[in-house]
């Protein structure tokens, strides 16, 4: 029992400096995932908008050639109308005429519609742009400040990982297991040492007995007020006597 106790502390050493490493790296990792969605989200409803307003200026184009077929109707029409020699010819080129007046009215009002959606996806386009610009710089800034913390803290990272992986085998199972979930409910720290004859991880007072338990290491004593796992260091022991 008392290799396994001396396990677990080694655990808590580790897994304490873990969390050093990530407390230095700060929410910096959520910050750049954060702004990288929101560019992409960005630069998605920036490229969607740029694709409606080629869409509708191809429409545009389009309606300038048919206006413009239109217009060569019409005047022939119109050539056709001071010609005609019948009332029944007179009528039909009539007819003819105002079919391409609805036309051209058609054409010019859809050729506005058209004006005022571009003009619209255009005046919003430069906010949206200027925005992504803004949120690219800082995405930038975020990127590096986090890569240089990483690379600072990598190389220490990944020792303390092998070292992690080394120790758990070490340990029972349920032992582990036990150890993790007091660690995810205190804030990483599952294992304490006694100092002064309190709990480390809460500093309130442990009864004499258990503290005997705690020096011979031949069982896991868990503290009464927070739940963690408490150890008896030897350099405590030396206080003591001294």
């Amino acid at each position: 029992m008392q290799k396994i106790i001396e396990n677990l502390v080694a655990l808590q050493t580790v897994d304490t400096k873990l969390y050093e490493i990530e407390m230095l790296r700060g929410d910096l990792p959520k910050q750049v995932e954060s702004l990288k969605a929101e560019l992409s989200e960005l630069q998605e409803e920036i490229d969607s908008d740029k694709s409606s307003v080629k869409t509708f200026q191809s429409e545009r184009s389009g309606l300038e050639n048919e206006q413009a077929l239109n217009s060569e109707k019409l005047t022939k029409y119109q050539d056709q109308l001071y010609k005609a020699t019948s009332n029944r010819e007179y009528e039909a080129t009539s007819s003819q005429i105002e079919f391409c007046e609805q036309e051209t009215n058609r054409i010019k009002t859809r050729m506005t519609e058209i004006d005022l959606k571009v003009m619209e996806l255009e005046e919003g386009l430069k906010p949206k742009e200027e925005k992504l610009s803004a949120l690219q710089a800082n995405f930038k800034e975020r990127e590096n400040e986090l890569n240089q913390k990483v690379e600072e803290t990598s190389k220490e990272e990944a020792d303390l990982k092998n070292k992690r992986a080394a120790i758990v085998p070490l340990i029972r199972k349920d032992i582990v297991n036990k150890y993790e979930r007091i660690r995810s409910a205190k804030n990483g720290l599952a294992v304490a040492p006694i100092i002064r004859d309190c709990c480390g991880g809460c500093f309130n007072q442990v009864p004499p007995q258990i503290i005997i338990e705690l020096r011979k290491r031949d069982a896991i004593r868990t503290c009464e007020f927070c739940g963690r796992i408490m150890y008896y260091e030897k350099t405590e022991e030396a206080v003591a006597q001294g």
